[in-house]
């Protein structure tokens, strides 16, 4: 048993942003309001309170980070008729709602593919876009060999939602009843880089608010996002105009690096940073240079 979660830093800011349609995007933001905008995408699950709890590297950068939840996480309303490519027109009606112009994406693990749907979409309003340990196509050759287990199973299951739904249910129990025993559970079956990392106090107390802020709402939102990723996503990686930075662990068992190596060859003007001894979770370590290069992206 490692030890038990710190305090963290809490949001400057949170709260709802309504939709022209009458839905509603929970939200929180890190760092200094006159700061860059950088919209960042959690994984799947994940919330608002995802983020690296050094928050004081953001005003080091002068980076101001919203960190949006998708639809049926955390605070914003479910929407089971939405595409991939609905998520940018979200994103565009949040910024103007924050004030913002032009923004920086970035999208961890199961939020990639939505920063990739940004850079295809709304091209124009990025002033840098990031990949960060993040879900390549899974109908791509090989996708998923050296993927975890549960990984697997999760992503075969999801053109079966009946089978798929109990399968969820008993991670979000979980997550639910004892987040700490959750992470502990995590950190023991993970790779040795990510079993470090969530070792640190701070780490897990950052993934204790993060979970049950994640599923508040139950399987709906982990089911229909999962058979998102496996449908064919509406856009080619080959259209996608802007720079993508594409950051991955080698050891990362979560999303293989093959899947990092398939975007970044496919999309024309990419970056490809590979750590060879780093996991899934290798922004913990990494976020002070992720942020510098999406900063001078801009």
């Amino acid at each position: 048993m490692s030890e038990r979660s710190s305090s963290i830093p809490q949001p400057e800011r949170e709260g709802t942003l309504e939709l022209s349609d009458g839905r509603v995007l929970g939200y929180a933001e890190y760092g200094p309001r006159d700061g860059e905008p950088l919209l960042f995408f959690h994984g799947t699950p994940g919330s608002r309170y995802t983020r690296v709890p050094e928050t004081s590297i953001l005003d080091e950068r002068g980076v101001r980070q919203v960190t949006l939840e998708r639809p049926g996480f955390g605070r914003s309303t479910y929407d089971g008729e939405r595409e991939l490519l609905d998520w940018p027109d979200d994103v565009s009606e949040a910024a103007d709602a924050l004030g913002f112009d032009r923004f920086a994406v970035a999208g961890s693990s199961g939020g990639g593919p939505f920063a990739l749907a940004c850079g295809a979409r709304i091209p124009e309003r990025l002033t840098g876009a990031g990949v960060v340990g993040g879900l390549g196509p899974l109908d791509a050759p090989g996708a998923t060999e050296g993927m975890e287990l549960t990984n697997r199973i999760g992503f075969k299951l999801a053109t079966v939602p009946l089978v798929l739904r109990p399968f969820l249910w008993r991670r979000i129990r979980k997550i639910r009843r004892d987040p700490e025993g959750f992470v502990d559970a995590w950190a023991e079956s993970a790779a040795d880089p990510d079993a470090r990392i969530l070792q640190q106090p701070d780490v897990r107390a950052v993934f204790c608010q993060n979970f049950p802020e994640a599923v508040r709402q139950g399987t709906k939102a982990p089911l229909y996002e999962t058979r998102l990723h496996v449908r064919p996503w509406g856009f080619d990686l080959a259209d996608i105009p802007v720079h993508v930075h594409v950051w991955h662990g080698g050891r990362d068992a979560f999303t293989p690096v093959s899947m990092a190596r398939h975007v970044a060859d496919e999309i024309p003007s990419s970056s490809a940073h590979i750590y060879p001894d780093e996991g899934h979770l290798l922004h913990y370590e990494y976020w002070d240079e992720m942020l510098s290069t999406l900063a001078l992206a801009a």
